[in-house]
């Protein structure tokens, strides 16, 4: 069986690999280079002022769509309501296709649409399951005796809240915007609906480039796009691990204080 999975990987991270080794061709078609290297498509892809524009539209979309997220996700998770679950989980279950064909009425009575403002909410609002999880994952692993311990302190709810509570979940909101932020970066058909011709991503401008020509330069973009993605994704497992740390950490200095004999 493991060896199936493994041979499952293979077969789907192949074109991400034969992406990144065309993207060093020194010739000017995309194929891999089999006796020269080149890193001069990578060179063109960062001088060149429309590739750079798209790969700017998208970081800043994707800054503003974290915002968003962020700003709905949190208080989502801390309010826990449990039969709100499966609403604010919709966005992820719905098609990106039909709700980016669903939200382009509502961006046009907002006077928004074909705008990086209606991008912002949109892919917001994709992202913000995303928070919520994490976040509430982070919620689950803080211990209560903390609270307990703050408020027996004399805290008031506000400043438990803020002085224990949110630096502990810091670690878990952090990552579920990671999260969302490689979605929104990563996301096409919601910016092709909304965005219209003014508003060009990566994602937007990459299409095109590959219905039209061959050009390796398209694999340098593809490149770099990857590399967002793998360092997005790389930071939220660093972070996903540390709330469930400081339970086991407080867990263990607990047992420990407990064993300890009494002088």
């Amino acid at each position: 069986m493991s060896r199936f999975i493994w041979v499952v990987f293979f077969v789907l991270w192949l074109p991400l690999f034969g992406a990144v080794w065309m993207s060093f061709t020194p010739g000017e078609l995309a194929r891999p280079p089999l006796l020269a290297w080149s890193v001069g498509w990578h060179v063109r892809f960062l001088s060149d002022p429309v590739w750079l524009n798209a790969l700017a539209t998208s970081v800043g979309v994707g800054v503003g769509a974290v915002a968003v997220a962020v700003a709905t996700g949190v208080p989502a998770a801390l309010a826990r309501p449990k039969r709100l679950d499966r609403i604010i989980m919709l966005p992820l279950a719905i098609p990106p296709i039909v709700l980016g064909i669903g939200l382009l009425p509502t961006m046009h009575v907002l006077g928004i649409a074909r705008t990086p403002l209606a991008l912002i909410f949109a892919h917001g609002l994709l992202g913000m399951p995303l928070v919520y999880l994490s976040t509430r994952a982070a919620l689950r692993a803080v211990p209560p005796e903390l609270i307990d311990a703050a408020r027996g302190l004399g805290a008031s709810s506000r400043q438990a809240f803020v002085r224990v509570t949110l630096p502990l979940i810091a670690p878990g909101v952090m990552g579920g915007a990671l999260l969302a932020f490689v979605l929104s970066f990563n996301e096409f058909f919601i910016a092709q609906f909304l965005g219209g011709p003014e508003i060009e991503t990566l994602p937007r401008r990459v299409w095109p480039a590959l219905r039209y020509s061959v050009s390796p330069v398209v694999a340098s973009a593809s490149v770099w796009a990857l590399f967002v993605t793998f360092v997005g994704l790389f930071a939220f497992v660093r972070l996903a691990h540390k709330p469930f740390l400081i339970r086991e950490h407080t867990t263990s200095s607990s047992a420990d204080d407990a064993n300890r004999p009494v002088s």
